[in-house]
């Protein structure tokens, strides 16, 4: 069963909800998070094509809930609402971190699976 969630300032506007991007997109400077599973389709994280609908959705699953963020025409819509989220915040602002440097240790294991046929 699904829970619905009251809508917050940070989510997806209705014009775009029901599938319109708003040309206000430009205007921001949003991150677009590309899929982590190399099977996507979308090509987007949390990103799905519903062909019930014939449409694209964004859901995000917070402690357990899903958390429906809209349909879109498109996957690039659909990311863009999961970019403008509060979630889509939190995952561009991390991979905004800098990545620490790896240790001596760390790269003598790198070696050693390189020598052993292993890929980093």
């Amino acid at each position: 069963m699904r829970t619905r969630v009251r809508r917050t300032s940070t989510a997806a506007s209705p014009a775009a909800e029901c599938g319109q991007s708003g040309a206000n997109s430009l205007s921001e400077r949003l991150m677009l998070i590309p899929a982590i599973r190399k099977d996507s389709t979308t090509g987007y994280k949390n990103v799905t094509f519903n062909r019930s609908k014939n449409k694209f959705q964004a859901e995000v699953q917070d402690g357990g809930k899903r958390i429906f963020l809209g349909c879109f025409d498109t996957a690039q819509g659909a990311a863009t609402a999961y970019a403008r989220s509060e979630y889509g915040r939190a995952d561009a602002a991390k991979q905004l971190q800098p990545r620490a440097a790896p240790t001596a240790d760390g790269l003598e294991a790198i070696r050693q699976g390189g020598r052993g046929g292993l890929t980093p």
